[in-house]
């Protein structure tokens, strides 16, 4: 998995691409230690380059959405497509964030 942050006045956007794996979890914490130490208004995952992710990538997608709870931030996710988006769905992410 790698990911791109890109900001403009607050709003974030990480752009995944690759697989999506327990395999990352250094790397996403990497990623979540760079999130906490920004000022954030709106952030959005974007997924629409990732073709597989495992239940380890859902629960550090969830360690993401606690952490910006505490801050009153809501989460989005956008692009998830074939086996990701039906991941999403059967594990139903749509109740947790704000699906695109």
């Amino acid at each position: 998995m790698d990911y791109h942050l890109h900001h403009n006045n607050g709003a974030y956007i990480v752009t995944f691409s690759g697989a999506f794996h327990f395999a990352d979890s250094s790397r996403f914490r990497q990623l979540l230690e760079t999130l906490r130490q920004e000022t954030i208004e709106n952030l959005m995952l974007d997924f629409h380059a990732v073709g597989a992710m495992d239940s380890a990538a859902l629960g550090m997608l969830l360690l993401l959405r606690d952490e910006m709870q505490k801050r009153a931030l809501p989460v989005g996710i956008q692009g998830a497509q074939g086996q990701v988006e039906k991941t999403f769905k059967l594990s139903q992410f749509d109740k947790l964030f704000v699906m695109r």
